[in-house]
């Protein structure tokens, strides 16, 4: 019997996944035709900034798996408080991602 592979199963990558993945909704649907609420100025750029803290929460997971409580709990409550900019969390789809990315980092156990 070979050993497991340990880059797909040493690391939470699915959470890091939707993390990254829940970053890059926050950032790339406010610019899209889709949007409904925008707003510029401080409240856009506090959506900017919740998603590349979402990113590197993301990229961070990824790379240093012993890391998994804080950046779990740092997704969760960047996803809550994505909600309240003008773009509404990535038009919620964000949000919901990035409360998956995190719930997900902090169940992932090492094996």
């Amino acid at each position: 019997m070979t050993a497991p592979d340990r880059t797909r199963t040493g690391r939470p990558l699915g959470a890091a996944g939707c993390l990254a993945a829940s970053g890059v909704a926050m950032l790339l649907l406010p610019s899209s035709s889709l949007t409904v609420v925008t707003a510029p100025g401080a409240g856009g750029a506090t959506g900017l900034l919740i998603g590349a803290l979402m990113i590197g929460a993301g990229i961070v997971l990824a790379l240093a798996p012993d890391q998994r409580t804080v950046c779990g709990t740092a997704g969760i409550l960047l996803a809550l408080a994505s909600f309240l900019t003008p773009n509404l969390g990535g038009m919620l789809i964000g949000m919901l991602l990035g409360l998956v990315g995190g719930a997900l980092a902090l169940a992932w156990t090492p094996i």
